[in-house]
């Protein structure tokens, strides 16, 4: 029984890019679940011990409230540099 199984450099270039995606994805993902931990630590913290890091405890719920696959570090670092400006 013969099967045609492309072999090509092509076919082997686009698996390759494709899993590096997946790869990608679920390296973000894994990062974002860890900083999702990380995040949810700094509401254990008091109103004051945030303020003096530049973030208020609605900037926490508000990265914590994020999709999953959202980075709440990113909505954090986002969130204090517009509280800097403001302040």
């Amino acid at each position: 029984m013969h099967t045609n199984i492309d072999t090509s450099p092509r076919t082997h270039a686009r698996k390759s890019w494709v899993a590096g995606g997946v790869i990608s994805a679920l390296t973000s993902l894994r990062n974002s679940l860890r900083n999702r931990i990380e995040v949810s630590a700094l509401s254990e913290m008091t109103d004051h011990q945030l303020a003096d890091i530049g973030l208020t405890r609605d900037d926490v719920k508000s990265a914590l409230a994020a999709p999953l696959a959202c980075d709440p570090a990113a909505s954090l670092i986002k969130a204090r540099r517009e509280n800097i400006r403001r302040a």
